[in-house]
């Protein structure tokens, strides 16, 4: 049974042992399978571009339209998957989803967020992401860990404040345990604290965003121009 928890006033809650263990070690023998490629340092537009650690390896983004008329935009689009994928991720992001309406963090579905953008994202060594607070172009973001194991000091730490996200002098910090999924409100000053693992191990998690109505028609016209 999943121990649910909040803090900063319900701006983040997150859910230990959020899957069955059986489920749970599916979606983590589908996760570590996955090809990954380096995040997009070149966009400008993205975080990775102003990152000052190792950026991490991503996979191919899940989209989960909420509408038929958004659907039909996405199917059409080659090299990205829609909901459902036919993945073990589908009962993850159908069980995230349900959090997330359960808890209203991200909102009201329809009015505040009319989509998920989901992507396993692998840390490796060395890896790390600076303070920002994925507030242009959504209502919140979740993180769900699928390490079989974590250790404390090998870092990789979701940190977060209500600071400015420039200066940033105190907060709290959640790590990266198995099996806890992660939602956040937009607006909470976040990070990642610098991966220490052994060699050949990375702080894996699906990571997504709830795209708010008004984003939805860009990230459309991205996907469509690639």
């Amino acid at each position: 049974m999943a121990s649910h928890h909040s803090t900063f006033n319900g701006s983040v809650h997150w859910f230990d042992d959020f899957l069955a263990e059986a489920q749970f070690q599916k979606v983590v023998d589908f996760a570590t399978a996955t090809a990954f490629i380096q995040a997009d340092e070149k966009n400008k537009e993205l975080i990775w571009a102003q990152n000052n650690r190792s950026s991490p390896y991503m996979s191919q983004n899940i989209i989960w339209p909420e509408y038929e008329v958004h659907k039909r935009f996405f199917a059409a689009v080659p090299g990205i998957s829609t909901f459902p994928s036919g993945s073990p991720l589908d009962h993850a992001l159908k069980a995230i989803r349900d959090a997330s309406l359960e808890t209203g963090v991200a909102g009201r579905l329809g009015t505040d967020w009319v989509g998920i953008i989901s992507t396993l994202f692998r840390y490796d060594t060395n890896g790390g992401l600076i303070f920002h607070t994925d507030a242009t172009g959504y209502s919140g973001a979740f993180t769900y860990y699928l390490n079989r194991e974590w250790k404390s000091d090998w870092g990789g730490h979701l940190m977060f404040s209500m600071d400015d996200p420039q200066n940033v002098t105190s907060g709290e910090f959640l790590s990266p345990q198995p099996n806890r999924l992660v939602l956040m409100r937009a607006g909470v000053p976040h990070s990642i604290s610098t991966v220490a693992t052994p060699a050949g191990i990375g702080r894996l998690a699906l990571s997504g965003f709830y795209v708010r109505p008004d984003r939805i028609g860009q990230i459309i016209k991205r996907y469509m121009s690639k």
